[in-house]
């Protein structure tokens, strides 16, 4: 097997490697100030040495990717909803001295692994570039719902290396308003509806059924409009007016969710002697406790923004307002009850919009 080195300016020198000799480094010694080597093969190098003595590594004519290389994988956004394209950039470059000049070729493989399950992305040219590293892009939207590892695997060629490199995506299920999920609690024990996705993200609702009430069927939804309101449901008070259709007091408690507001913080409203607690996936504070009643029915909450004591009979129609603590109004429904934890009951000042009671239907 023959590795020969040839001198494109002269004087012209030569390295052979004769078949016997073994594959490794070898000392050649530069004749002139300056002298640029080209290997004759299809592994072709050009480089230029100084004077000096160099050490030249000779490998196997017929070998491929002899040089190492490394593929490095970033992700724009790292955090994405599903159906949002992702960009997926994967960088590679040239290892060691013997990679200096030498420009990549071919391309990257895009690969996504969730769990258990891999699923083909697409593939990219590597662009062509004067040093590495060489980069290749990807533009997608087909990652699932969950964390994601993203391999880009680098094909290799003739004289470089094939490499991989991966990088992690969290990509959030797609928000759908008007979604809903429904729940039986039974008495006095808490229960969890479960997760409804909303504009900014999840809004998970944890209830409780009043032991007084027994098991109660409590739905959940979202509003497409992104505004708090009371949904129509229940049982008619049979006078024809237009809170028929309102549960009361004792009823199947209703709520109603929008996902967030401009600080992202979630909201709800309710009905009926069920306690509830709300929370935004990315608050931990709860606030804006608030009901949905029929009038004429006496309630405390906010009258023209400034909150009473006093029972307040509200003309006929649908209203926001806010919902006495079980803990210290007993005997006053609706009211708010949150709990926490194994027997343990968390009482919250509650509060409501400005202005409130507020008409609404």
């Amino acid at each position: 097997m023959l590795a020969s080195v040839g001198v494109r300016a002269r004087p012209a020198v030569q390295v052979n490697r004769n078949t016997g000799d073994r594959m490794g480094r070898h000392l050649w010694r530069a004749p002139s100030a300056s002298s640029t080597l080209q290997r004759a093969s299809a592994l072709a190098i050009t480089t230029t040495l100084v004077l000096g003595a160099w050490l030249l590594t000779a490998p196997p004519a017929s070998a491929a990717g002899v040089l190492p290389s490394k593929t490095t994988l970033t992700a724009s956004p790292v955090s994405s909803v599903a159906g949002t394209p992702v960009t997926l950039t994967a960088k590679v470059t040239v290892l060691g001295l013997g990679g200096l000049g030498v420009t990549p070729t071919g391309s990257v493989t895009f690969t996504a692994t969730n769990g258990t399950a891999s699923a083909p992305l697409g593939s990219a040219p590597l662009a062509p570039c004067l040093l590495t590293p060489c980069t290749a892009t990807l533009r997608t939207t087909g990652l699932p719902v969950g964390t994601t590892s993203v391999t880009g695997a680098y094909s290799g060629d003739a004289l470089v290396a094939a490499s991989a490199g991966s990088a992690a995506v969290t990509v959030a299920p797609k928000p759908n308003p008007g979604s809903s999920a429904t729940v039986t609690c039974f008495a006095g024990q808490p229960c969890d509806s479960g997760l409804i996705v909303g504009p900014t993200g999840s809004t998970t609702f944890d209830l409780v059924a009043d032991p007084s009430s027994g098991n109660q069927t409590v739905s959940a939804s979202l509003t497409h409009s992104g505004q708090l309101h009371c949904l129509v449901g229940g049982k008619s008070d049979g006078d024809g007016d237009s809170d028929d259709g309102v549960p009361f007091d004792g009823d199947l408690a209703t709520f109603s969710s929008t996902a967030a507001d401009s600080s992202k913080t979630g909201s709800y409203t309710g009905k009926g002697s069920v306690g509830a607690r709300m929370y935004h996936e990315y608050v931990e504070n709860r606030t804006l406790f608030v009901g949905c009643f029929g009038a004429p029915h006496p309630f405390k909450g906010y009258v023209g923004g400034v909150y009473t004591d006093a029972q307040y009979v509200a003309a006929d129609g649908l209203y926001e307002a806010q919902l006495s603590n079980c803990a210290n109004n007993s005997g006053q429904r609706p009211c708010f009850t949150n709990i926490q934890g194994a027997g343990s009951t968390d009482t919250y000042q509650v509060r409501t919009l400005p202005g409130d009671p507020k008409f609404i239907g």
